[in-house]
This record gives C-alpha cells, sequence and structure tokens, in this order.
C-alpha cells in the first residue's frame, strides 16, 4: 500500500489583506471565509490548505489562531508588522545584562 504525505497547512500573515488574497488563491481554490480565510488545492497525493486571518489588526485572535493550526508560517514582509508603521524591537531577556 503507498503512504501519501501528510496534508500541509499554511497560515498566511501579513497586514495587506488584498496580498494575502492574491497570495492564497494562487495556492488553491478559496473556500470557507469567516474570522478566517481558507483555500485548499488537492493535487494527486498532495493536500494543501492555507490559511489567512480575515479581521487582523482589529481582532488578534483569529491570527492566534491561524499560527496555532499551520505547519508553516508565510510572513509578507513588505508591510510592517504593527498596525503603528512600526516594526518591533527586540527586547532583551529579562536577567540577561545587555551586549
Amino acid at each position: 500500500m503507498a503512504e501519501f504525505p501528510p496534508p500541509l497547512t499554511v497560515g498566511l500573515f501579513g497586514t495587506d489583506p488584498d496580498f494575502l488574497r492574491t497570495l492564497g488563491s494562487a495556492i488553491g481554490k478559496t473556500g470557507t471565509e469567516s474570522d478566517l480565510r481558507f483555500w485548499n488545492k488537492k493535487d494527486r497525493d498532495l493536500s494543501l490548505t492555507a490559511i489567512a486571518p480575515s479581521t487582523y489588526p482589529e481582532k488578534v485572535v483569529p491570527m492566534l489562531q491561524v499560527a496555532a493550526l499551520c505547519d508553516y508560517p508565510v510572513l509578507d514582509a513588505t508591510s510592517s508588522i504593527l498596525p503603528s508603521g512600526r516594526w518591533p524591537s527586540p527586547s532583551p531577556r529579562p536577567g540577561r545584562r545587555g551586549s
């Protein structure tokens, strides 16, 4: 009996919903949409699902749900992560001396 690869779930993250829709549509067929957007593709033995939060940054919970569901995250690095337009700066760990 032939073994099939496990299904693959990709999380799409970014602040530009149009770009995420374009990227998702390139991956597969549009599926369900509510707080999360789904795109699905099945090709022979491979099953691929892309998920994006549809309400970020208004709601943070859908982003956390996508992060928990995905096998691999894909980040749109052409836009800033924070709605303020600033990249988050790394903060030092407590108990470590500055570098």
